[in-house]
């Protein structure tokens, strides 16, 4: 029972810590005189592949999808991580 909550402490630590650290080079990114929203974009997605990690999580994709057509994901909202999950979902 300890062991579980030690665990989860240091998973909010981390996950804590990596959003501060991508928080940091979003805003750093915006004073560089180049694209943002591509740098951006790859920051959030390494932020949102991280936090799955740190918590645990598994994405799984099951089927095919063909990469000639757009998807809309609707999460079913029984947690706060579908934002994550959206970030951290392979692109292909």
């Amino acid at each position: 029972m300890l062991g579980n909550k030690i665990r989860g402490y240091v998973r909010l630590f981390f996950f804590a810590l990596s959003s501060m650290l991508a928080f940091i080079a979003v805003v750093l990114v915006g004073l560089l005189p180049v694209n943002r929203y591509k740098i951006r974009l790859k920051i959030r997605r390494i932020w949102a592949k991280s936090a799955v990690w740190i918590l645990n999580y598994k994405v799984q994709l099951k089927g095919h999808f063909p990469h000639d057509r757009n998807y809309l994901y609707v999460g079913n909202h029984r947690s706060s991580l579908d934002p994550f999950v959206c970030l951290a979902l392979p692109r292909s």
